[in-house]
């Protein structure tokens, strides 16, 4: 079907959708040919703007277009196009669109769309000196607790032994639209930082997972994507320490057998809810995504 675009005509003569895997474009791939309605010779290099302004191809980094019935078509933009000279009046078009967003699967009536999302979990493990073992008083998860943490002294006089604490590192990825959400909002994220969450978060209970960074930066999809990435850490000691009450000189008290008291410490810290990544009220889906894996 020939459509006239100013001084042009254009025949589209193929059309390609593709709806890629999550996490990853999909795609609409546009080829046509279009010749002048007067008949002249077409130039590719003087006359690629001109015919851009007629809207005879589309510019990048424009959208694909809303139109009734498209789906996640409609956040699609162009990338890039390609002109070819097939003869003196007559040239090739190709035009490459994509778009990161995806239909939700768990979306009924109307449609939702997601952006990609995930985690990424890795265990570790951090070395601490223990003065006790077998300790009547774990490791709160909460505040400081002024209590001995009772127990066996591991070795007499001053000397502590070191003991390896499990962790598990926690990598948050979320793809975010910078025509929808800024990436200033980075100075926003930022405030996580160095805070321990105030409620149960992935699992863990409060006080046991800290955040100790946030990152944006641009992603190569597409110019308007970018990438949020959160550093998480949960400890299996909920961050603490074994820490004996000492003398001024800095010596631990001592008793008939070692440290005469040894109390669980930590850095204190502010908290936060961590759970206010997903969004308020939270997106339960964006939340499976990332915690679990899938949608539900």
């Amino acid at each position: 079907m020939s459509t006239v675009f100013g001084a042009y005509k254009r025949d589209i003569t193929s059309k390609t959708s593709n709806a890629g895997p999550y996490g990853s474009e999909s795609t609409i791939d546009v080829v046509c040919t279009v010749y002048r309605t007067d008949g002249a010779t077409i130039d590719i290099t003087s006359e690629a703007e001109q015919m851009i302004t007629d809207k005879v191809f589309t510019a990048r980094e424009a959208s694909w277009g809303t139109v009734a019935g498209y789906s996640w078509e409609q956040f699609c933009n162009c990338r890039s196009y390609t002109l070819s000279q097939v003869s003196g009046k007559l040239i090739k078009v190709t035009m490459h669109f994509s778009t990161l967003y995806f239909v939700d699967p768990t979306s009924s009536g109307t449609l939702r769309y997601q952006l990609p999302a995930m985690s990424e979990y890795t265990a570790r493990q951090r070395t601490s000196k223990i003065y006790r073992n077998g300790w009547s008083v774990s490791p709160p998860a909460g505040a400081d607790i002024s209590a001995d943490i009772g127990g066996t002294n591991m070795v007499g006089g001053s000397t502590a032994v070191d003991t390896m604490v499990p962790q598990i590192s926690i990598r948050v990825r979320a793809t975010q639209d910078s025509s929808v959400t800024s990436m200033l909002q980075a100075t926003t994220l930022a405030n996580y930082m160095g805070k321990l969450n105030s409620v149960a978060f992935m699992g863990a209970p409060i006080g046991t997972v800290l955040c100790e960074g946030v990152s944006v930066s641009k992603t190569g999809a597409g110019t308007e994507y970018y990438e949020v990435i959160f550093e998480f850490l949960y400890d299996f000691w909920a961050h603490h320490e074994q820490v004996p009450t000492c003398e001024p000189t800095g010596r631990p008290l001592q008793g008939s057998t070692g440290p005469s008291e040894v109390k669980w410490k930590r850095m204190t810290r502010l908290t936060a809810d961590f759970n206010n990544i997903y969004g308020s009220p939270a997106d339960a889906v964006l939340k499976n995504l990332i915690e679990k894996g899938y949608w539900t």
